[in-house]
């Protein structure tokens, strides 16, 4: 008997709790959808006070958007560049793998781990900032040699943040290789060190004191670089020739050219390229035996990039 009014009364607790569960979802729903403009916004007057203070979105832009937004002022100068933190592989030579002294490539990761000096470490400025125990080291910047003139901002910048020493070894990996220096990793020819892109020739001829030379076969590049010079034949003799007329008489003579670039239509063999890099030195040598054509579609794009940052960034209607 009392086993039957035991099982009467948990089916009858069982049957109130399912009702009570069906009412509340049934409750639920009729709420929900009894809410004005179902899956529309809400009248104002219906939002949370923070709600109510934001404007609405539109289409339209206030006229003070435009102060109020903190743009930067356009233009920025050179004044970083300091060739005279570039130094000739020699002068830096003995430093070098020294305690003291550190030998910081800046090339891209990816070429530094195909190939670099053994005592070479690869980083970038950003890190060298925030490394405050190179400081009071002899800091030593390489790059590829192209890019001697940027490095030498680079190293302003540093010096501005509080390196003592440091400087650029003019010439980069090429000019190490022209000392002897061995390089560790992935074997790599000497033309294919040396060897320019048409974006790496626009650079170069935008360089003050950079030497252009063509030989016989590329007489057409002298219609787009009026200072470079044409060799009736590209060889160590023809090369230190070149180099004495362009450097003149008197003081003016010690100078050597930031960088040498031959214009050939083949790339010289080994053995003359090493003559060709020791007759330029200390001036890193590259050669470029891609046609006019190539050098004045990179042209043609550098023209278009420069004439855009001139008329800076496209504006809004509301920055006029």
């Amino acid at each position: 008997m009392i086993d039957v009014t035991f099982s009467t009364l948990r089916r009858f607790v069982g049957g109130l709790w399912s009702s009570a569960l069906v009412a509340g979802a049934v409750a639920f729903c009729l709420h929900v959808f009894s809410l004005p403009a179902w899956g529309q916004a809400l009248d104002p007057s219906e939002l949370p006070n923070i709600l109510k203070e934001l404007p609405r979105a539109g289409s339209m832009c206030r006229r003070d958007d435009g102060a109020s937004a903190g743009m930067p002022a356009a233009g920025g100068s050179a004044s970083d560049v300091d060739p005279a933190c570039i130094r000739p592989p020699g002068e830096l030579l003995s430093q070098i793998g020294k305690q003291d002294a550190a030998l910081i490539d800046l090339r891209p990761r990816a070429q530094f781990d195909r190939f670099r000096v053994r005592e070479a470490i690869s980083s970038s400025e950003s890190e060298l900032v925030v490394k405050p125990y190179w400081k009071e080291q002899q800091v030593i910047l390489m790059g590829r040699g192209v890019d001697d003139l940027h490095l030498s901002s680079v190293c302003t910048r540093l010096k501005k943040s509080g390196y003592k020493r440091v400087s650029v070894l003019q010439g980069g990996v090429i000019g190490l290789v022209r000392e002897g220096i061995k390089l560790v990793g992935v074997p790599v020819r000497l033309d294919e060190l040396v060897q320019l892109s048409a974006a790496d020739v626009w650079f170069l001829t935008q360089q003050p004191g950079a030497l252009v030379l063509t030989d016989a076969t590329r007489s057409d590049f002298l219609k787009t670089m009026p200072d470079a010079m044409q060799l009736s034949q590209v060889d160590e003799q023809g090369l230190k020739k070149a180099m004495q007329s362009r450097a003149g008489t008197g003081k003016s003579q010690r100078v050597a050219p930031a960088a040498v670039v031959l214009l050939v239509s083949s790339s010289p063999g080994e053995d003359e390229l090493n003559k060709l890099l020791a007759a330029a030195s200390p001036s890193p040598l590259f050669v470029f035996t891609g046609t006019h054509t190539e050098f004045g579609r990179e042209m043609a794009r550098q023209d278009a990039v420069w004439k855009a940052r001139e008329r800076g960034p496209k504006k809004t209607a509301c920055l006029g």
